[in-house]
């Protein structure tokens, strides 16, 4: 009878340390800060062919960089869009990302609508941003 309760306590004692150690290990990986950039050409209001972009962020956590933005379209007329590029780069100019967005087929007048696009690369250091619509 001895044995037994030796056993069941031992059994006891190994599931609780493996289940805090796992638990220590996802905690630790919700604990990843966010980094932003605030950088004031990546989060400025931009007004391209009548497109506006607005409400800017760029946040980096869990090793993806997350861009999220509004586009409005400012005339009085239904516009075709679909996908449209946005391009980062350094303080050189030099291009260091490419990403794409997509908003649907098209944009009615002065409609908003948001959209998110990511990539696994720390973007924050990113000096400005453009955007390009595809032919």
């Amino acid at each position: 009878m001895n044995l037994k309760k030796i056993l069941v306590i031992l059994l006891t004692i190994i599931i609780i340390t493996t289940g805090c150690s796992n638990s220590d290990k996802v905690s630790s990986e919700k604990k990843e800060t966010k980094k932003y950039n605030k950088n004031e050409n990546v989060i400025k209001v931009q007004t391209i062919d009548n497109f506006v972009f607005d409400n800017i962020s760029l946040v980096y956590q869990n090793k993806t960089s997350t861009f999220d933005a509004t586009i409005t379209n400012s005339t009085d007329v239904e516009r075709n869009i679909s996908t449209f590029k946005i391009i980062f780069k350094d303080e050189k100019e030099n291009i260091i990302s490419e990403l794409y967005a997509y908003v649907g087929d098209t944009i009615g007048p002065n409609e908003t609508k948001s959209f998110s696009t990511s990539e696994l690369k720390d973007l924050t250091n990113a000096y400005s941003v453009e955007y390009q619509f595809n032919e």
